[in-house]
């Protein structure tokens, strides 16, 4: 696909609101796993996916966007700010996301 110079990327919408979180919750534990905050930050990302799927579901793509930006953050500091590949593990908890699984396992931030 061919950049418009006119035009902003939907990928620029994730890409800012990831980026964001940085600023905005800079001394939010939970939106970083930081102080072994595991119970805090999962509940960031499985309410922010049921955001995701609710603005898909209305038609609101934007929306969807810009939460998966926040969400994915948060995911991504998970593996940053735990142990989560110290203990060996070689694939991602897929407990993070799962809202119907009250544990994610042994970690340690």
């Amino acid at each position: 696909m061919l950049h418009n110079p006119g035009k902003r990327l939907h990928s620029d919408d994730v890409t800012w609101r990831n980026a964001r979180v940085d600023f905005r919750h800079m001394f939010n534990g939970d939106y970083h796993f930081d102080g072994e905050t595991f119970v805090e930050g999962r509940k960031l990302i499985t309410d922010g996916v049921s955001s995701v799927k609710a603005s898909i579901k209305r038609g609101n793509f934007e929306a969807a966007r810009q939460k998966l930006g926040d969400i994915l953050h948060t995911l991504q500091d998970f593996y940053s700010h735990s142990n989560w590949i110290e203990l060996g593990n070689r694939f991602p908890n897929s407990n993070l996301i799962r809202s119907d699984v009250s544990d994610i396992g042994p970690v340690a931030g």
